[in-house]
């Protein structure tokens, strides 16, 4: 595991792609405030209901504005509601979109060495998983942990203008959650990298068996491969549930201590009414603004929760786009009329960058030279380095020393794009993407127009001798 950035560090991250999207989602954070504000507007109307109305010789009309203001006050709540919809869910998603597709990018423009050392289930949990996760905090999570935490503030105030004394209470109690909340948060944050790396295994270990199952029913290795597959679930399974506890203790701390604190402040506001220090209409007030404030102190676990998550996914996300990019083009490319085809292999040497430093070179000294036209064997027991000769040409990993030329001109010196243009390799392995047998076959075609992309087809299949694809 990678080491641990701080939260700070992990968020600061997006703030590049965030960026064109900030008046949009400021927006939405003045609309998630303006329903806050409202809310708490409405028990100091009940405050001055009971104070009015309720006492002696109080007017009836009173009741009848009241009841009209909150009910104007609720409507007001509802439509900022919907404008933090409104402003925030559609920008987030071009966020995210845009970021799946520069990953997606990134990961075209890697290295083959690169995707060896990486599980393809770990690379699809960053693009699809993550990314989901990051655009519901954008969204939601990060506007309304900064809303919850705002609303508690200001309510705390309004519960202190109210009753001092009974806030006081309230404050006593949310110093044990904040040092627990600081607690948790670096304890949270390593169990859901856990969380989602081992995610990404089991979505490595599905893909691999889902490619291989024909090997798998062939050799009867099914089950096998189920006990592995159930293994590494259960894993996962296990470090959900302990993620799971872990935000129900706090939850449970964060909403133990401020009720127990609002039973306190009961006892203790009734006797300060008895006393005359503090109104009815106050007590009411008070209690009406605890229970408003209640319930953004209630969701302030899973906030948080939801914030180390999406800090964990940022972090992933960028181990992937921070990885360097070891085959590019050169800085002056060499640009050849014509290509004739001659290829030769001068003094090649080549070892997989994962090697040991004691172990002996893949290839050691290769000096191979291929005439324009000409046919060659190349014959070898498995593992020799006859495919990885191959692959050295289109650059797919660059010779760690000599040279491999192309009409005497260093593939090195060609820019990527020519090169594997000129340069073609039929692999082993067949892979078949999911669409039609033509787009297969013409995959890397370079035809001018349609009908040229038909006889190339038709070629094609001529050669392999598949016309039965026409059937299909």
């Amino acid at each position: 595991m990678p080491p641990q950035t701080s939260l700070w560090q992990s968020l600061g991250r997006l703030y590049p792609h965030i960026k064109p999207i900030l008046p949009r989602l400021f927006l939405g954070f003045l609309s998630a405030i303006g329903a806050s504000v409202v809310a708490l507007a409405i028990p100091q109307v009940l405050r001055v209901l009971v104070n009015s109305y309720l006492s002696p010789g109080g007017a009836v009309t009173a009741l009848w504005w009241a009841t009209g203001i909150v009910l104007v006050l609720g409507t007001l709540e509802a439509v900022f509601m919907a404008l933090r919809r409104q402003f925030a869910v559609a920008p987030s998603t071009i966020v995210e979109t845009s970021l799946r597709t520069s990953f997606y990018r990134h990961l075209q423009d890697l290295s083959v060495a690169f995707h060896d050392r990486w599980g393809s289930g770990q690379l699809l949990s960053r693009a699809m998983s993550d990314l989901n996760l990051i655009r519901r905090w954008m969204a939601f999570g990060a506007l309304m942990l900064i809303v919850t935490a705002l609303t508690v503030l200001i309510g705390v105030t309004i519960m202190f203008f109210t009753a001092w004394q009974l806030a006081i209470v309230f404050l006593l109690a949310a110093v044990p959650i904040v040092v627990y909340g600081f607690r948790f948060r670096r304890f949270y944050g390593r169990v859901s990298r856990k969380s989602q790396d081992q995610a990404g295994d089991l979505a490595t270990t599905v893909e691999e068996s889902v490619h291989g199952i024909r090997v798998l029913k062939a050799f009867g290795r099914s089950s096998e491969a189920l006990d592995a597959f159930e293994e590494q679930a259960e894993g996962l399974r296990q470090t959900e549930v302990f993620k799971a506890n872990s935000l129900a203790k706090f939850s449970l701390v964060v909403t133990l201590l401020p009720e127990a604190a609002l039973a306190v402040s009961l006892v203790l506001g009734i006797l300060l009414v008895n006393d005359g220090q503090v109104s009815i209409g106050a007590l009411v007030a008070f209690f009406a603004t605890a229970a408003v404030v209640a319930g953004p102190v209630e969701s302030m676990g899973p906030l948080l929760s939801m914030t180390l998550t999406a800090a964990t996914a940022i972090d992933r996300h960028f181990e992937v786009m921070d990885a360097k990019r070891t085959i590019t083009d050169p800085e002056h490319p060499a640009t050849p009329d014509t290509v004739h085809g001659q290829l030769s292999f001068e003094d090649v040497h080549f070892a997989y960058p994962d090697a040991s430093a004691d172990r002996k070179d893949v290839l050691d000294g290769v000096n191979l030279a291929l005439r324009a036209g000409e046919t060659l064997a190349l014959v070898g027991i498995t593992g020799s380095g006859k495919s990885t000769l191959l692959q050295l040409v289109p650059r797919l990993y660059d010779a760690t020393a000599g040279s491999i030329r192309i009409d005497g001109i260093d593939v090195r010196d060609y820019p990527l794009q020519e090169l594997r243009r000129i340069v073609s390799v039929a692999f082993e392995e067949t892979t078949l993407f999911s669409s039609s047998v033509r787009e297969n076959v013409l995959l890397g075609a370079d035809a001018a127009n349609d009908a040229e992309a038909e006889h190339l087809l038709r070629e094609a299949l001529e050669v392999a001798q598949a016309q039965f694809v026409y059937s299909l």
